[in-house]
Parts: C-alpha cells; structure tokens; sequence
C-alpha cells in the first residue's frame, strides 16, 4: 500500500507473471458505469472540453488520470478504469520500478484536478 497526500492507494497483481496490477483508492476515479479500456496510442492526449463524449461519460478525473498515465507512462500497453481502480497492464520490456512512480503520480494528478470529487469516497 502505498499513500499520496493522504490517500491511501492499495496495489495488487492479478497474476503469478505480475504484467498486470491494480491500484484502487476509496474516491471517485470514472464517473461511468462500466469499465473503461484504453490502449494508449489510441488515446488523444488533451484534456477534452465539456462537450467532448469522453469528458461527458468518465469525468474529469477519469480523462486526467488516462492523460497523464498516456502523456508520462510510456511503459504501458494498456489502462482500464473503472468506478474505484485503475488497472495498468505493462509491456514487457519494463519493469514496474520504472512504471509504478509514473502512475502514482497520475492518481495524485487526477484526484486534485477537481476537489469536489475529494468528498466521495467509496464506504
């Protein structure tokens, strides 16, 4: 477990070959029902306007923390968000010393992007 002003971000590996980890915390990540799946080069890295479907359906924190895992976190071959989590599926290539700072500070990022997610916290 690891804490970020406070926040507690519990990690996980889903398998014995540790490509993939999950990091939950107990606010807000995507304001969409389901879960999200980004494959990075595919992804659009600009914080969308208001209008913009991304925007609309996941929420500003949700398109921050993809942003900044994009923009800074070239290690990974894949995000999912969903309501509390945020899973990272890494490429081979790197090992998770070199990715894991990269996306606690993307959680950091995009839980300070709007304060008033702050105040939902999971129970």
């Amino acid at each position: 477990m690891a804490t970020l002003d406070s926040t507690e971000v519990t990690v996980r590996s889903v398998d014995e070959r540790d490509e993939m980890r999950i990091y939950t915390v107990k606010y807000v990540l995507s304001e969409f029902a389901t879960r999200i799946g980004v494959y990075p080069p595919e992804w659009l890295v600009d914080l969308p306007e208001e209008e913009d479907v991304d925007l609309k359906y996941m929420g500003r924190v949700c398109t921050c923390l993809v942003n900044e895992i994009v923009k800074n976190a070239k290690e990974v071959s894949y995000i999912v968000v969903d309501f509390h989590s945020v899973t990272i599926l890494r490429h081979m290539n790197y090992d998770w010393t070199e990715i894991e700072p990269k996306i606690f500070e993307a959680i950091e990022k995009a839980l300070k992007v709007e304060t008033r997610f702050l105040g939902k916290q999971l129970t």
